[in-house]
């Protein structure tokens, strides 16, 4: 079980170059915590730069990170509802057998309409040795509790993920309202993985491959009292993706929404890529309860800035080599420690 308590980025390049597959080893398990900083594209992203044997340079010149950022828990069957597990839990269902669960935010008041609320949300994925999907939700509508499984699952990849894939998922998603009607989600996927190379990403450099995939959804609202429903088309989703090995989520992730720009998001790195890579740049202990020790070597009167996930800046000042940073008047929580070059997380508890 891979826990995410440390993360950095370094600006030291080394020489990377191989033509690499994404298998279930990349991709998230059970315990895993998902961190993805927001960025934005300085000037435009040039989706049809790509290609086999290719170099992608992503760096201050063409993103912009934004200091706030996304985190997903990846916890076990076992802490999600009872309701929901013997849907998502059972060895006799290898379609719906789950690894482990993401929670959702509550939804209230309404949904398309409506009047229910939707809590205690959670979707269930699976990642076998062939493939990563998600197979189902499980929501609380107005109190009672409804597993939903999907049928066919939505298939996010097929693996291994290789140079020249081209792959097509066709989902059906459908939640039920008690006494009122279902909610129904049918969704287009398709993957095309249209390159490989090397990823340097702020002077780091990267074997990767490129996807790109395609998403066309659409939801209907179906009424019991009135005998029919309506449909609403989800405008086309497209997402550039570029994968390495064992971060989990995609380095970069480019995405567009009805042909227009709707934001970049970018990976925290996980421990075990990192020890791989012996850091000149460390910070311990990790957790910590009353202060972090900043080893970075030749480092001198460094200006940093320390961030809570919600983007705000909690803590700042200057560092050398073996500075101390005094964190006991946090909160309990997971943090981003940033400098110009480097940038690491760390857990206050």
């Amino acid at each position: 079980m891979k826990k995410l308590l440390l993360a950095l980025s370094f600006v030291a390049p080394f020489c990377l170059s191989a033509q690499i597959t994404i298998t279930k080893n990349d991709l998230p398990m059970g315990g895993d915590i998902l961190t993805q900083e927001n960025a934005t594209t300085v000037g435009t992203f040039n989706e049809a730069d790509t290609g086999p044997n290719h170099v992608w340079n992503f760096d201050e010149t063409n993103l912009t990170l934004a200091g706030t950022f996304q985190q997903q828990e990846c916890v076990d069957i076992s802490t999600t509802p009872f309701a929901y597990q013997i849907f998502f839990n059972s060895p006799f269902d290898s379609e719906h057998n789950s690894d482990f669960a993401v929670g959702l935010a509550s939804l209230g008041g309404n949904m398309q309409g409506l009047p229910v609320t939707l809590e205690d949300i959670y979707s269930y994925y699976q990642n076998s040795n062939s493939r990563y999907a998600i197979v189902g939700v499980g929501a609380t509508v107005s109190g009672i509790p409804i597993p939903q499984q999907a049928s066919p699952v939505d298939i996010v990849y097929d693996y291994p993920v290789a140079f020249g894939d081209l792959q097509t998922s066709v989902s059906e998603q459908v939640i039920q309202i008690p006494t009122l009607g279902y909610r129904k989600t049918n969704q287009t996927r398709v993957n095309e993985v249209d390159g490989w190379g090397t990823v340097n990403y702020f002077g780091t450099s990267y074997n990767a491959i490129r996807v790109k995939t395609t998403i066309n959804a659409a939801d209907s609202i179906y009424i019991d009292m009135l005998g029919f429903g309506f449909q609403f088309d989800r405008p086309e989703a497209i997402e550039y993706k570029f994968l390495v090995h064992e971060w989990m989520v995609p380095l970069v992730q480019v995405n567009y929404t009805a042909g227009a720009n709707s934001g970049v998001l970018v990976a925290a790195q996980p421990v075990s890529v990192l020890e791989a890579t012996a850091p000149k740049f460390a910070v311990f202990p990790n957790p910590t309860t009353d202060h972090l020790t900043v080893q970075w070597d030749n480092a001198v009167n460094v200006p940093f800035a320390v961030y809570n996930m919600s983007g705000e800046r909690v803590l700042e000042g200057s560092l050398s080599n073996n500075s101390q940073i005094e964190v006991n008047a946090l909160a309990n929580g997971l943090y981003f420690l940033k400098t110009a070059t480097s940038e690491t997380y760390f857990l206050k508890k």
